[in-house]
């Protein structure tokens, strides 16, 4: 009998000692919450402050729930100094304000026509018809500000990549239209300009944006992989005009 007392009096404790760790445990869990891959740090009426670690960098965005104003910091580990500050306005703009592009964007001169795609994402194409088709292909430049690229006439051996660039570059368009529709341009503007960075990470745990959004960023950042691979075996295969 006392063999299985103190056997009960053992679980008890093991017990008790269990349910106050969970609860400690859970305390501080709250207190700093994965979201959207980034550290929330806080999250209350006024602000969402949230976090994201890149090699020697902490990347930091805090979001003013009352003026709809976020600023993003790339903070140094080592140095702990501020390297560069973002600024987003997250007020939604009207639809005039964002220009958006189409698939289906065609103009005609009396001597040629051409297709051209442009993206908030910066990887973009132009086609002129002829005999042997021109191409113009662009992608982000090194520092995110706008485009470089360059001009080369379709081959048997580049048509292929020019053709999967052409078709993800549109997957692109199409992607950015609905997340426009989900977030607003001047959102999805940051989000091209923080693509592959941790600020993506960390502007959109203090953005806190739905599962849909997530879901067409994550497409879009997928897409736009695949078009920088198109663009440069298109780039290796082609003689450039």
């Amino acid at each position: 009998m006392s063999k299985n007392r103190n056997a009960l009096i053992l679980l008890l404790i093991v017990a008790i000692i269990t349910t106050t760790f969970q609860a400690a445990f859970t305390k501080e869990v709250s207190a700093t919450t994965i979201k959207n891959g980034a550290l929330i740090r806080v999250d209350d009426t006024k602000c969402r402050v949230a976090e994201c670690i890149e090699g020697e960098y902490i990347y930091r965005a805090d979001y003013n729930k009352k003026t709809l104003m976020m600023s993003v910091s790339k903070i140094s580990i080592i140095t702990k100094e501020i390297c560069e500050v973002i600024w987003v306005n997250m007020k939604p703009k009207a639809t005039g304000d964002i220009r958006l592009s189409t698939a289906n964007n065609y103009f005609a001169t009396s001597y040629t026509q051409s297709l051209n795609e442009n993206t908030f994402s910066n990887y973009e194409y132009t086609k002129w018809y002829g005999s042997i088709n021109k191409w113009e292909l662009r992608r982000p430049d090194t520092d995110g500000s706008g485009t470089q690229g360059f001009k080369t006439y379709q081959t048997t051996k580049n048509k292929a990549f020019l053709s999967g660039f052409y078709s993800t570059v549109n997957t692109i368009n199409k992607r950015e239209l609905t997340i426009i529709g989900l977030i607003g341009g001047t959102a999805l503007i940051a989000v091209a300009g923080f693509m592959f960075s941790g600020g993506l990470a960390a502007f959109l745990g203090a953005a806190g944006f739905s599962t849909p959004a997530m879901v067409e960023i994550a497409a879009l950042q997928s897409a736009i992989k695949v078009a920088k691979d198109y663009y440069w075996d298109a780039y290796y295969s082609s003689v450039r005009i």
